[in-house]
């Protein structure tokens, strides 16, 4: 008979060997938070869920064979986010560090790719580079823009959270 649950994925291996018949196989395991261990040899029991990584839930079904755990399937679980995506505390909580940085982000990229800064520096890269001759280094201007914007965003966060309210005369 076959039970299912929703586990905290731990780990996901894979291995390789060779049976006492001389066949070739590999075995898939996904340990749980617990410690349990559940396998399989057929890659489309445990493809949907070889992505999922440590603190990501997934809702499996398997069967009890003796001591061994055999998966029967695995699935995502519905509405499971990496907890690296997650806004959220480990009791549940909103966490509000996380939601305004996201925020700020995006708020600064906005700002960043519909500006002029940006158009002007893809034109001025894009007009280096026609100006470049065979032997001359040239950089994508996409890449370019990429590039300043990341180093732009990445110092905006830092003032924002490290610069004291007020510390330049505007109060946030």
């Amino acid at each position: 008979m076959s039970e299912a649950a929703t586990v905290v994925v731990k780990t996901i291996e894979t291995k390789n060997g060779m049976s006492d018949a001389g066949r070739e196989f590999t075995q898939y395991k996904l340990v749980d938070q617990n410690d349990n261990l559940y396998s399989c040899f057929k890659h489309a029991i445990i493809k949907p869920i070889e992505k999922l990584t440590i603190g990501e839930k997934a809702d499996i079904t398997w069967e009890q064979d003796g001591r061994f755990k055999n998966l029967l399937s695995a699935e995502p679980h519905l509405g499971s986010v990496p907890t690296s995506y997650s806004t959220q505390t480990p009791t549940g909580e909103a966490d509000w560090d996380r939601i305004a940085l996201s925020k700020t982000r995006c708020v600064l990229w906005e700002a960043f790719l519909n500006g002029n800064f940006a158009a002007h520096l893809y034109a001025n890269t894009k007009m280096d580079n026609d100006r470049a001759g065979p032997d001359d280094p040239t950089i994508d201007p996409v890449d370019f823009v990429k590039i300043i914007g990341t180093a732009l965003v990445v110092h905006a966060e830092r003032d924002i959270f490290t610069r004291r309210a007020g510390d330049d005369g505007v109060p946030f």
